[in-house]
């Protein structure tokens, strides 16, 4: 310890680096959507859909973008666009569904649909309690009931998908945890 510092040091060794795969241009995009800049990776997924990306990269697009689309709906404050980028994410959530029925990342982008509906269901919520009128205010709050359903029963579809991973015992131990 240096001299008058009154403490210990300890030397904790440092941890071997975890095995690590090659940064794929989606986990660029998934660490700037994680890091508050949704913004930033729509454009570069955008940009990447436009340069013929390999097969396995052209296949994930449409998830990553729709999940970037959602993280910048759920930082938006203007309800107009946020309804736009909520419609759109939504969109390529169903396209990439719809394309991959087999897809390892299948649960996820369920799961991410499921929680868009929720936000959506939210804000009619939101909007329905400050109405004036009882009678709108009731039947608005009826309507996002439904969607709050709607979302309980994506919820519940993602659940099933995650489950089946979790049994299927063609995928490796690391492989399940990447997905479940």
């Amino acid at each position: 310890a240096p001299a008058g510092s009154g403490g210990d040091f300890f030397v904790v060794p440092a941890e071997e680096p975890a095995e690590l795969g090659p940064v794929t241009p989606l986990d660029l995009a998934r660490g700037l959507r994680e890091n508050g800049l949704a913004d930033l990776a729509v454009e570069y997924l955008t940009d990447l859909a436009a340069k013929n990306p390999p097969p396995d990269v052209a296949g994930a697009l449409p998830l990553e973008l729709a999940r970037a689309r959602l993280a910048q709906a759920d930082d938006e404050t203007d309800e107009g666009k946020r309804d736009a980028l909520l419609g759109r994410a939504r969109s390529e959530f169903n396209a990439f569904l719809k394309a991959n029925p087999n897809h390892p990342r299948r649960a996820e982008a369920q799961i991410s649909l499921a929680r868009l509906q929720s936000l959506q269901a939210r804000g009619m919520l939101t909007r329905a309690k400050g109405e004036d009128d009882k009678d709108v205010r009731k039947k608005e709050m009826a309507r996002s009931r439904a969607v709050f359903q709607e979302a309980a029963q994506l919820f519940g579809a993602a659940a099933a998908e995650y489950a089946k991973l979790a049994d299927d015992n063609s995928l490796s131990a690391g492989r399940k945890r990447a997905v479940v």
